[in-house]
Parts: C-alpha cells; sequence; structure tokens
C-alpha cells in the first residue's frame, strides 16, 4: 500500500475540495494507494511535528509521498526533502513568512484562522525553519503552475524550483488562477509521476 498525503492551503480544510478529488480517484482507480487528509489548522511547528509521527510510526519511508496545494506545498517541499520522497506541489508558497506579512499585516495579529486557531507572529517566524532554499536537489518534485494565480507570483515561484543545481520538473499554465479550478483534469498526471517514484524507490 502506497500513502499519498494531500496537505491543504491556509483558510482552508480537511476535506478540501482538490483533496477530497483526489481521495476519491484513488479509491476508484488505484486502491493500492491510500490519499491521507490531515487538518493543517494548526500553528506550523505542531502540523509539522504531528504529520511526521503518524509516517515514522505506520509508515515505510518508501512508500509515502506528498501534494501539497499553496502553504500546504510549502509544506510539502520540506517534508518531502525530509524523507527523501516525491512530491507534487499546487501553485506552492515559497516563503510564508513574506505573504502574511504582506497580505496579512502584522498589525493584524493575531489572526483568527478557525475559531480554535488564530495565527500568530509566532507562527510566521516559525515557518523560517522548514525554508528549502540551500536544498540543491528538488528533482523530486512536479510543480503545477498557473499564470492567473493572483495571489502567488508564479514566476518567482519557478524560479525558486528552477534554479537549483539539480531542479524540480515544472509545469505552467497560461491563465487560471491560485486554486488552479482544473485540478481534476490533472490527477491522473501528477500520479503517473508519484507512482514512477515510489516504484523506483521499491525496486
Amino acid at each position: 500500500m502506497y500513502h499519498i498525503f494531500y496537505l491543504h492551503g491556509f483558510k482552508s480544510q480537511a476535506n478540501s475540495v482538490k483533496g477530497t478529488l483526489l481521495q476519491r480517484y484513488c479509491k476508484t482507480a488505484y486502491p493500492h494507494i491510500q490519499v491521507h487528509l490531515p487538518d493543517l489548522n494548526f500553528p506550523p511547528q505542531l502540523v509539522i511535528e504531528q504529520i511526521k509521527k503518524q509516517i515514522d510510526a505506520k509508515y515505510k519511508r518508501e512508500h509515502i509521498c506528498f501534494v501539497g496545494s499553496s502553504l500546504g506545498g510549502f509544506y510539502a517541499t520540506y517534508l518531502a526533502h525530509h524523507y527523501d520522497c516525491s512530491g507534487v506541489l499546487i501553485n506552492p508558497v515559497i516563503r510564508p513568512w513574506q505573504l502574511f506579512e504582506t497580505h496579512i499585516g502584522l498589525d493584524q495579529l493575531p489572526y483568527e484562522v478557525t475559531p480554535n486557531w488564530s495565527l500568530t507572529l509566532k507562527d510566521i517566524q516559525s515557518l523560517k525553519q522548514y525554508d528549502t532554499t540551500d536544498v540543491p536537489d528538488l528533482s523530486k518534485l512536479l510543480v503545477l503552475l498557473q499564470q492567473g494565480d493572483a495571489t502567488l507570483d508564479y514566476k518567482a515561484t519557478q524560479d525558486y524550483y528552477g534554479e537549483r543545481k539539480i531542479s524540480s520538473m515544472i509545469m505552467t499554465e497560461c491563465g487560471g488562477n491560485h486554486v488552479m479550478d482544473n485540478f481534476a483534469e490533472k490527477i491522473p498526471m501528477l500520479l503517473v509521476f508519484l507512482l514512477q517514484h515510489l516504484s523506483l524507490r521499491n525496486i
């Protein structure tokens, strides 16, 4: 059994549209793949710790991979590097601390995300420890971008994942938006990418 951890974006939820679509598709077409939809609406350090704890207790590293959207893409980049596994990133955030400072503003903190969690300055600063700027090899990542993303600068993201000693595979579409409304039609392709890397790890 292979395991995909789908990591949702900021202010989204565990049963997000893209995560649910991926889970349903795998249940029908790839029953040997289990898609996990963790709730990430917690302080970043707790999110990472909980995912690591779950993986380390239950799964083999060679059987896991990640799909992450927006802030979930940032988490997925770090975790894929940590576990030396593959990942697919959907309009990923590359420096969330800068994004939060720009779009929310430090004067608006704490910022309520859910009734149970508000984003704090400590949360924003803690994100820096998961930065992968100095990682020379991100070749096990597929990065899906859309030029119509009004939240993120797709060109900066292209540079971030493309200007490495061994860069990621990057696919950039014209138009679109941050949510990537046509994600469903990309599911077969991203699963081929993930399964290829999973199979190589299990030879």
